[in-house]
This record gives C-alpha cells, sequence and structure tokens, in this order.
C-alpha cells in the first residue's frame, strides 16, 4: 500500500521535512497506472481521486509532497514539491484529481 502525505517543508531523501498535522488530516491511499514512457523517463499517474479531511480552521500551508509505504512512519518512496504552495485555509478539503499527480523514474 501507498500513501500520500503532505509537506510544509521539504522531505528531501531521509525524510526529514515537516508533515502537516491540522485537526483531522491521515496521510490518504494512493494507487498508480501502468508506468509508460514520457521521452527517456517512466511516467506513472494517480488513478484514484485522492482527498484528504477538510481543514478545520486555518493551519499554514503546504508545498511538497511525499508517497510512504505506511499510513504513519514508514518509509519515504518518493518526493517533489507541488507547483505553488497551497493555503490550508479553514473550509478547504484538498484533493489530487485522477491523473494529476505523476511520478517519473528514469
Amino acid at each position: 500500500n501507498l500513501y500520500m502525505a503532505l509537506y510544509v517543508t521539504d522531505p528531501m531523501g531521509g525524510n526529514t521535512g515537516t508533515e502537516t498535522n491540522y485537526s483531522g488530516y491521515a496521510r490518504q491511499p494512493i494507487t498508480f497506472g501502468t508506468p509508460a514512457m514520457n521521452g527517456t523517463r517512466a511516467e506513472a499517474k494517480n488513478t484514484n481521486s485522492i482527498e484528504f479531511p477538510t481543514v478545520p480552521s486555518n493551519s499554514g500551508t503546504v508545498a511538497f509532497v511525499a508517497i510512504l509505504n505506511a499510513l504513519t512512519g514508514g518509509t519515504l518512496i518518493y518526493y517533489g514539491s507541488l507547483g505553488a504552495t497551497y493555503t490550508l485555509a479553514q473550509g478547504v478539503k484538498p484533493t489530487v484529481p485522477i491523473g494529476s499527480l505523476s511520478i517519473f523514474e528514469n
């Protein structure tokens, strides 16, 4: 099983970043389709809609995501920055639509 996590700071390869922790937050399951070649790299996209719990009160921002192999703890598999920094404002439900998250491998 793989899970997507939201990070305030870059987790880097050692998973040393700060994961968001608003009330009700939990990593969400993610599934990927079969990788396809995109130039010289293999690309896989999420095949499920990833929906995090609604933010109950203003909780800062997120700028990075990571894919880990456990709901808590676990091993960091992939990580990267988002296209922009996103504000976790009250009432926001962080969501990643199907096919909107890509991972690449050489």
